[in-house]
């Protein structure tokens, strides 16, 4: 792989760290990863102010089983090095996700965006993390955690307007929270406009909805299940689920739920 240029130039190197990393390592080309992070380290020291080749360096290590605790420190420490550009934010928050806790990385996130309030990328990592809660949360779901993930992501919707993979984002947490209403309006919006979008945002939208609609349709197969009276683990896992739903007081579904919940305690 040749890269022109003046290879006496820091920027050179950075450029050539951050070629070989996303088409050799990100690629999973095992026999190079060694020399890629052999030429992000060198990139590191020749740049040691670049905190995205630096946090990108704490990635590999991390990937290849390299991670220590000082890892872990040091890249907590770049956080407070942050630029007001916010370069390597998005590899800093995504280490943490990985390689320490969702937790850390929303509160990282949370930080970020009260010490550069009027930054959108800040936002815009703040609401990945709320994604990535509330998903995780499932079956156990806090009503401020949905109001603040709600909130940042109409937000950050606002300062994109044309990034449709956020307003699916944003459909699904509303379906989470109980609000179908709410979500299939977005979904019905976005599938008025088809005729304006590329293949490939198309295709992440009717995916998108796919999985909605199986979602929704869940509902209705797991009472199937749980109305043929034999004793089975399938039939107790969908009873779990319905009456998770059920205990969703914002759910429209939770009424119904709950009354065929208690017909089938009856029979």
């Amino acid at each position: 792989m040749a890269l022109r240029g003046d290879p006496d130039r820091k920027e050179w190197h950075v450029g050539l760290a951050i070629a070989k990393y996303t088409v050799y390592f990100y690629k999973g080309n095992e026999s190079l990863r060694g020399e890629t992070i052999e030429t992000i380290k060198h990139a590191k020291t020749r740049d040691p102010d670049n905190l995205y080749i630096s946090a990108l360096y704490f990635i590999v290590l991390a990937n290849v089983g390299k991670q220590k605790e000082e890892t872990l420190r040091e890249v907590h420490a770049l956080t407070d090095h942050l630029n007001p550009g916010l370069d390597g934010l998005g590899e800093i928050i995504y280490f943490l996700r990985v390689h320490d806790s969702l937790d850390s990385a929303l509160q990282v996130a949370e930080e970020i965006v009260r010490r550069y309030p009027s930054k959108s990328r800040a936002k815009k990592q703040l609401a990945t993390c709320y994604k990535w809660k509330i998903f995780e949360s499932r079956g156990n779901l806090d009503q401020e955690l949905m109001r603040k993930g709600i909130g940042i992501y109409e937000e950050v919707i606002s300062l994109y307007p044309y990034y449709l993979k956020e307003k699916t984002v944003l459909a699904d947490i509303y379906a989470e929270s109980g609000n179908l209403q709410k979500a299939d309006q977005i979904y019905m919006e976005l599938l008025s406009k088809t005729g304006d979008l590329g293949s490939e945002t198309l295709q992440l939208l009717y995916h998108s909805y796919a999985n909605y609609l199986y979602w929704k349709a869940s509902i209705y197969y797991h009472k199937k299940a749980a109305e043929i009276p034999v004793e089975s683990q399938e039939r107790e896992n969908s009873i779990r689920i319905l009456r998770t739903i059920a205990s969703r007081p914002t759910d429209p579904n939770c009424g119904e739920i709950r009354d065929f919940l208690s017909n089938l305690e009856l029979n």
